[in-house]
């Protein structure tokens, strides 16, 4: 009897093991993916003939669209990822929000000539998006590996 309750014991920490990595997997992937579509969403910062107010107009567009709100699932990406996405990305959506708000009924002339003034703001922050992004793309590889040992462990036992 012991020896069987050893044993469920043993399947059942294993299958947590499998749950928890999944679930890190999972949570990595999605924080992973919105912060890579988030810094695709705009130019190249060296890319010809870019307009003077080309990164402030794509934060206008994606914050107009909806487009800067954080899944819940990559909110919780683990060791600290998901607080770093909130972070980076709370940053964008609050700056599209100001600019908008600064804008809000000037003329089209005026609004340009705001939209301009904030371009390197915006160029900044959008590079922070970028650094995160780079390194979320260097920690993904790892939450792969461990899922991938948890579940090659279950099978070999």
């Amino acid at each position: 009897m012991a020896r069987a309750n050893e044993l469920d014991a043993k399947i059942l920490a294993r299958e947590k093991r499998i749950q928890a990595a999944d679930q890190n997997l999972d949570r990595m992937i999605a924080a992973h993916e919105f912060v890579n579509w988030i810094a695709d969403s705009f130019p190249p910062q060296d890319a010809p003939g870019l307009g003077s107010t080309a990164f402030a107009s794509t934060l206008l567009d994606l914050r107009q669209r909806g487009l800067l709100k954080i899944s819940a699932k990559a909110k919780r990406a683990p060791d600290g990822n998901g607080d770093s996405v909130v972070t980076v990305i709370n940053r964008l959506s609050t700056m599209a929000d100001n600019l908008n708000e600064e804008i809000r009924g000037l003329a089209a002339e005026v609004k340009a000539a705001h939209l301009k003034k904030h371009e390197q703001d915006v160029i900044d922050q959008v590079r922070n998006v970028r650094d995160l992004a780079g390194n979320l793309d260097q920690k993904l590889p790892g939450y792969r590996t461990v899922f991938e040992q948890a579940a090659s462990e279950a099978v070999a036992a």
